[in-house]
């Protein structure tokens, strides 16, 4: 009796261990026997297929605000009911997954709408996908590309910019192909902290926009990103601030001093390179225009003002030496005996008058300078 276990035992194994193959070839045969990739797997095609989608986000590479696009890595998940593609695991050695090649199955058309590279489709030609014995099919392309940004740079260095991936199905209508986001709609892989920004993830939005005579859904998996004003602060900020505080020195000058109209000069070509630096940096657009170049432009503007009226101030202090050393009767007087009091000099007009300018610029600066800061941080 122990010796014919032993011999059925020796039967058996051998088909144990090898017929897994045979299992799984059987299996795609029967599946894929009279299976169309082509033709939607829905018995009843009166109803949509339900597409449900996940985005996972690897890491975000670069944010381009002058051309207003995102640079982002990761992969987006689908998942939805293939009909054909049902079996009993009993009947397969309680196989419940296969695992094929994605051009051997049904699958959405889905593009990223808002992409700016070559590629929209997603999907590659050797991609995986996952079929489950009740018919679940996982798709999981993989997305490495720039997409459409909406960049508001009114509070650089301030400024908060949303981002995301934009998908629908290029040709199913919403009758064919029912867009959902998933209850994870948006997962982190291995996602990395930005160097430049502080990353959020809202919830993902779900438009329908008719054309043609039928209605199609867009899914939009929203980023958000808003930038880490420290660096920018030290180099950028902290300067300006220090260049509109050097407007008022060339006040404080005496009249005397021709250098306060050289002082002026190299402030104005100051502020020249500084809103060339800011443009260079900045998307060239007039919709929402930055707080901080209309900030440079007033500096620029005042410190263009302060240039004319030092010169005013030069020029007057000069007329006034002419009219004194004209020969006045008075200029005769001090060879005169010392026995009277010697009085202070009373300021002269362009004293006075590069007072009254100094008193004007540091009001201009300080309402300028106000309004800039609390614009750019509230």
């Amino acid at each position: 009796m122990f010796s014919l276990l032993i011999i059925l035992w020796s039967a058996i194994m051998p088909s144990q261990a090898f017929g897994g193959v045979d299992v799984y070839y059987r299996l795609h045969q029967d599946l894929f026997a009279d299976y169309n990739p082509e033709v939607r797997p829905y018995f009843n095609y009166t109803m949509p297929t339900e597409v449900i989608a996940t985005l996972s986000v690897a890491y975000l590479t670069e944010l381009d605000i002058r051309h207003h696009f995102l640079h982002l890595c990761g992969f987006v998940s689908m998942m939805w009911t293939d009909e054909k593609l049902t079996w009993n695991p009993e009947k397969y050695d309680n196989i419940d997954q296969i695992y094929v090649k994605q051009e051997r199955v049904w699958k959405p058309d889905m593009a990223v709408y808002n992409s700016v590279a070559d590629k929209v489709y997603l999907g590659e030609e050797n991609l995986i996908v996952t079929v489950s014995s009740n018919g679940t099919v996982r798709w999981e392309p993989l997305v490495n590309m720039g997409v459409t940004c909406k960049v508001d740079i009114s509070n650089y260095p301030f400024d908060v910019s949303v981002c995301g991936i934009n998908l629908t199905s290029w040709v199913y209508p919403e009758s064919c192909v029912e867009l959902k986001a998933g209850k994870t709609s948006l997962e982190l892989f291995r996602v990395l902290s930005h160097s430049q920004y502080y990353i959020e993830y809202p919830e993902p939005q779900l438009t329908r926009s008719p054309y043609n005579g039928a209605v199609y859904r867009f899914l939009n998996f929203p980023i958000k990103l808003t930038r880490r004003p420290e660096y920018l602060i030290l180099t950028v900020m902290v300067p300006i601030t220090m260049l509109a505080v050097m407007c008022a020195v060339p006040f404080l000058l005496s009249p005397e001093e021709p250098e306060k109209l050289m002082v002026s000069i190299t402030l104005l070509l100051s502020f020249a390179v500084s809103i060339d630096y800011i443009s260079e940096k900045l998307p060239q657009t007039s919709i929402n225009l930055s707080v901080l170049v209309v900030y440079l432009s007033s500096l620029f503007v005042l410190s263009f003002l302060g240039v004319l009226a030092n010169a005013v101030v030069l020029l007057l202090k000069t007329w006034d030496d002419r009219l004194e050393t004209s020969g006045s009767p008075s200029s005769n007087l001090k060879q005169g005996t010392n026995c009277a009091p010697t009085l202070d000099k009373p300021a002269s007009r362009a004293q006075r008058l590069n007072k009254v300018f100094m008193i004007l610029n540091i009001i201009l600066l300080l309402a300028v300078s106000g309004v800039a800061w609390i614009l750019l941080i509230y």
